[in-house]
């Protein structure tokens, strides 16, 4: 499901809370100090100088207006990716929460992440990602029932391709199949299933390998492939016996397939 359209200056009620601080001191450094004493040596200009100078704390009052609401999202999105414990979890996420929830793990990475998006013709581009030059584009799946299939893959490496970036993600809380995991590693882009969200939520990096914007995390592939069918695994609980509650990893195609690996 794609993002519907946005009510014109809604992005006012987005702006983080430090840009809405930023963005009120510097309307009253402005309006206050500077334009003043730039106008008031010109008799014309004068009366502008001094209305500026009285408008200066209303103006930054006005912007720190949104700034409740910009401190209540960040709590919010902080407590996001808090809470996060399962792949079930995950998935209980709606399309905005997971990209939300994987802009905050890029920054906790230490990238700048922007989510873009909406109506337009994106190529399907969620977040992207930038440091130190370099621009990586990230499409979320938030896709419950059905593995992202190698089609997804394609069109991000085409998009990448159309808009110059260094590397391409693909998130999604389940998994991928195995044309898509294959085809992502000749075309150098990083597949994050809902293991790996979870690992990079639980603080594991993300490592740079190959051209500058391909990512892996640290957690080695083997170990998510299942040892029977050579599938994804995901993270499970014990329903009963001795390990009743203790968490380990399942093969996503259970119950076809039974191989399972502790934790």
């Amino acid at each position: 499901m794609r993002k519907s359209r946005q009510a014109p200056f809604s992005w006012l009620f987005r702006i983080r809370a430090r840009y809405l601080v930023v963005m009120s001191a510097t309307a009253y450094i402005v309006l206050g100090t500077a334009l003043p004493q730039t106008l008031l040596d010109s008799p014309i200009l004068a009366p502008f100088a001094r209305l500026c100078a009285a408008a200066a704390p209303l103006m930054a009052i006005l912007m720190l207006l949104p700034l409740p609401g910009a401190l209540w999202r960040a709590w919010r999105e902080r407590h996001l990716v808090r809470k996060l414990r399962s792949v079930d979890a995950l998935r209980a996420m709606n399309w905005q929460q997971l990209e939300i929830l994987m802009r905050r793990i890029f920054e906790s990475q230490g990238y700048n992440a922007e989510r873009v998006g909406g109506d337009g013709a994106d190529g399907g581009v969620d977040i992207v990602l930038r440091r130190k030059g370099f621009r990586v584009l990230v499409q979320c799946k938030q896709w419950k029932t059905r593995q992202v299939a190698v089609g997804v893959v394609r069109e991000l490496l085409g998009v990448i391709s159309l808009e110059g970036a260094d590397g391409g993600i693909v998130a999604t809380c389940g998994v991928f199949t195995k044309d898509a995991r294959e085809f992502a590693r000749r075309a150098n882009i990083t597949l994050l299933d809902g293991m790996a969200i979870l690992a990079l939520a639980e603080g594991v990096r993300l490592a740079p390998v190959g051209r500058a914007g391909h990512f892996t995390s640290a957690e080695p592939e083997d170990r998510r492939a299942c040892p029977l069918c050579g599938g994804q695994l995901v993270r499970r609980f014990a329903k009963s016996g001795a390990r009743r509650g203790s968490a380990f990893l399942g093969c996503a195609s259970f119950p076809t397939c039974k191989g399972t690996r502790t934790l």
